[in-house]
């Protein structure tokens, strides 16, 4: 193992044929650490540095990653670290996450004094680029996950002993409220996008540093004066982010969530819990809960994916607001390697398996005011007939040839754009009567929400929104001999209006059975 891994308190194992899922959860976390610290050690660059998006934020991923490592333990004197900060001494910084990361990374050494000169710089950056007490994108467009990272950055820049104006905290006091949705209480990312868990989360955290800053130095009063200003909104935010907590699911709008963005989610839910001194959130234990499910997802190379999602996971996991940061004294050469079982793995779609291309198409049906229409239609799922040239609600069927090597956009195929809307789309499976019953594997590319009908029965539905298009969706069907018909109602919540649907075995594998796809000979015109 290298030589900078985490030590894992494991002198009280149980033994090696207990199911992993019995171990105590504080055995299970500190296995978790120490994986994604080795992995993301391993994935370090010659030069010392971990690779992000170096055009908008150079150095940023490089200076984050060392800040995770250190608040999950690694010596401040580690090689590795070492190999980060001279690479860090040649990068210089333009954006609000990158000096942000620099100041946290700087803050977490403990210190003060060797890092101040250069902690000052990337202060007077986030000090500069301040607009209406708020923070931007390079490219110029404010939003609440720069905002956040700023005010961390701030809190952390006071701990290194700088001085924050206290012009800067009040004006960002200020300007917060203004993405909150007033109707439900959440905060939003950027105007005219929903409220969502993460955001909500974050944007409580941000006052609760503003608060805690405002301690800190102790002469400052206008900041706490703002606030108190709030109080309605803040319960009221509050309040939304417990009734909205699920560790697997960013809360999206009202009924809706999205699996993006959900590992800054969990840390900002960390965040906010630990700066207000909060065990649970309304009856959950947000901690066990949240570490049960990054336990559950992390995968067998120690990540949780992306460099950045990694850190979020192992922040979340180390409690690091207040905790976490303590340097680990021993080096384990062996990490309990049978302390995780095998998972079964999920079927593997194959790549012979072909796209279903012949579809009705219908829409798009425009929701009510904040709703898609997806839980509530203009027509009854259950009952839709398929036919070509038919109706669906007010709404006629067209017949459309999706795409047979990607998913398809349907409303650019279409020339039909809407927003907040569904799509009603339907085909037809059959089976010749001479063959025997077939379990198949039903594969959806979507992005946001759906519900699926089989024969009338709803057999899958998802609130998931701005999700990866992927495939990721498995449906499973028994196809008996005869006609069945498929209907998918699809949420285009934003942007693109992504389709597509594959048919496989029950493994991923082609179907050997003659099922036909599509609705037959095509209507003449």
């Amino acid at each position: 193992m290298h030589p900078a891994a985490l030590l894992l308190a494991l002198a009280a194992a149980l033994p090696a044929q207990e199911p992993a899922e019995e171990r105590p959860l504080p055995l299970r976390v500190n296995r978790s650490i120490a994986r994604g610290v080795q992995h993301l050690i391993e994935s370090q660059g010659e030069d010392g540095r971990w690779t992000g998006d170096e055009g908008r934020y150079p150095g940023g991923l490089t200076a984050f990653v060392a800040y995770a490592l250190v608040k999950s333990g690694v010596r401040r004197n580690d090689p590795d670290l070492a190999e980060a900060l001279r690479a860090l001494a040649t990068i210089e910084t333009r954006s609000t996450y990158g000096a942000s990361a620099r100041l946290l990374l700087y803050e977490s050494l403990r210190d003060p004094a060797a890092w101040r000169e250069p902690a000052q710089r990337y202060l007077d950056h986030l000090l500069v680029t301040q607009r209406g007490g708020l923070w931007a994108y390079p490219e110029g467009e404010i939003d609440l996950s720069n905002v956040q990272f700023a005010v961390l950055g701030l809190h952390a820049a006071v701990e290194l002993g700088l001085d924050v104006p206290e012009r800067a905290l009040a004006d960002c006091a200020k300007a917060l409220w203004r993405y909150q949705d007033g109707a439900s209480g959440g905060f939003q990312y950027r105007f005219n996008v929903p409220q969502t868990g993460g955001i909500t989360a974050a944007a409580l955290g941000s006052v609760a540093l503003l608060e805690r800053l405002e301690r800190l130095a102790e002469t400052r009063r206008e900041v706490g004066g703002v606030l108190r200003k709030y109080r309605r909104e803040r319960a009221s935010a509050d309040a939304w982010l417990v009734e909205n907590w699920d560790p697997a699911r960013n809360a999206w709008g009202t009924n809706a969530w999205t699996p993006a963005w959900s590992f800054p989610y969990l840390w900002a839910v960390e965040r906010y819990c630990e700066l207000s001194g909060r065990e649970l959130l309304g009856e959950h234990d947000w901690y066990a809960e949240g570490a049960e499910h990054l336990v559950a997802l992390q995968e067998e190379n120690g990540s949780w994916g992306k460099h950045e999602d990694t850190c979020f996971a192992l922040l979340f996991l180390r409690r690091t607001t207040f905790s976490g940061g303590e340097e680990l004294a021993e080096i384990y050469e062996d990490i309990d390697a049978e302390a995780t079982e095998p998972k079964p793995k999920p079927p593997t779609l194959h790549a012979e398996v072909p796209w279903l291309t012949d579809w009705l198409v219908a829409g798009p049906f425009i929701g009510k005011p904040g709703a898609t229409g997806l839980h509530d239609p203009p027509f009854a799922p259950a009952r839709v007939k398929l036919k070509d040239g038919g109706k669906v609600g007010r709404k006629k069927w067209q017949r459309v040839a999706l795409k047979d090597h990607d998913w398809t956009n349907v409303e650019e195929e279409l020339a039909r754009f809407a927003d907040h809307s569904v799509w009603a789309l339907g085909t037809r499976l059959t089976l010749p009567e001479e063959e025997e019953p077939v379990d198949a594997l039903l594969w959806l590319w979507l992005e946001d929400g759906w519900r699926a009908y089989f024969d009338g029965e709803e057999v899958s539905s998802g609130t998931s929104v701005q999700a990866p298009i992927d495939g990721r969706i498995r449906v499973k069907l028994r196809l008996t001999p005869g006609a069945h018909d498929l209907v998918v109602i699809a949420e285009d919540a934003i942007g693109a209006a992504p389709f597509g649907a594959r048919l496989s075995g029950a493994y991923g594998e082609r179907l050997d059975a003659p099922v036909e796809a599509g609705l037959g000979r095509r209507k003449k015109r």
